[in-house]
């Protein structure tokens, strides 16, 4: 099999200058970079006029989610027949040789006969250097797991989108990514899917990607959570209720622990610590209600 990779990364009001060194470490890395940006006043093709042929920009001028960018930048590359794609975001910078470690496991698992359907990157944060744990879902909770030295890959249940290699004809057997998410648990929601399907996930625990994974504030001694906008934890809470409504095979473990660990401290500490308040307990009931009614895709204001 020929391997024509296609990076695809979604910008919104990207910092041009560290796209520009994102591309630099993708030279070499893939044959072809597809920007989908979705900010309502976009940059041109002309600031990556060093790159040449190597990078297309598409403008959205609008945000419609991070779902449907990828999906266009997965069209842009089955239509170009291209064998596989990178999806990346726009504050990530994978290793040197990221690729080319992913490619190996993929090679290796498909050799010994498994179905894959993506090889993710071992992420880690960019400022503290600590590895995002790996999530395996057992029947009442998950189990955290990381690569060791002795471990060129691990079989895992969920992974992040960044970084994450996927072949086009596993797409066309999958499915796309699902826009009805908008952007939170949208690589869940595909991962989910995959298992469904009988295909299994692995991260290359020797394919290093430094990712932003967002801004801590300290609520507490010891006790830090990252802050979001009241829009996001709309997203977060509604599709948490939709991933539930659609995902058929039911992973309790993971809705259990995502409810346990993540919805509720959120829905205390946002609700009760941290500014705007109101407008906090306002989104995260929204969200709630609109996930409860089926409703989806891009946050509308309602007065």
């Amino acid at each position: 099999m020929s391997l024509e990779i296609c990076a695809v990364i979604v910008t919104y009001f990207p910092k041009v200058v560290f796209l520009h060194k994102l591309l630099q470490r993708l030279r070499g890395q893939v044959s072809q970079v597809v920007i989908v940006d979705n900010s309502s006043q976009g940059y041109s093709q002309d600031a990556f006029v060093d790159f040449e042929a190597f990078v297309i920009v598409i403008h959205n001028h609008r945000n419609d989610g991070i779902a449907m960018a990828q999906n266009q930048g997965i069209s842009w590359a089955r239509k170009h027949c291209f064998s596989h794609v990178l999806l990346l975001d726009q504050d990530s910078l994978p290793a040197m040789h990221m690729v080319r470690e992913l490619v190996r496991v993929e090679k290796r698992k498909l050799s010994q006969g498994i179905s894959v359907a993506a090889v993710g990157a071992n992420v880690l944060d960019h400022l503290t250097r600590v590895p995002e744990p790996l999530i395996q879902i057992k029947k009442l909770w998950i189990k955290k797991k990381k690569c060791d030295q002795k471990t060129t890959c691990m079989k895992v249940d969920s992974l992040i989108s960044s970084g994450c290699l996927i072949r086009l004809d596993v797409l066309s057997l999958i499915g796309l990514m699902d826009e009805r998410f908008f952007i939170d648990l949208v690589d869940v929601e595909w991962s989910l899917r995959s298992k469904k399907k009988g295909f299994n996930l692995y991260v290359a625990c020797l394919a290093e990607l430094h990712h932003a994974i967002g801004k801590k504030q300290k609520i507490f001694y010891r006790l830090n959570i990252t802050k979001h906008q009241p829009e996001r934890l709309y997203y977060q809470f509604r599709n948490y209720i939709l991933l539930a409504r659609y995902t058929k095979i039911s992973p309790f473990g993971w809705f259990n622990y995502h409810l346990f660990r993540h919805l509720l401290p959120r829905l205390l500490l946002f609700c009760l610590f941290l500014n705007p308040r109101g407008l906090n307990a306002k989104m995260i009931a929204r969200g709630l209600y609109d996930g409860v009614m089926g409703i989806n895709g891009k946050y509308k204001s309602r007065k």
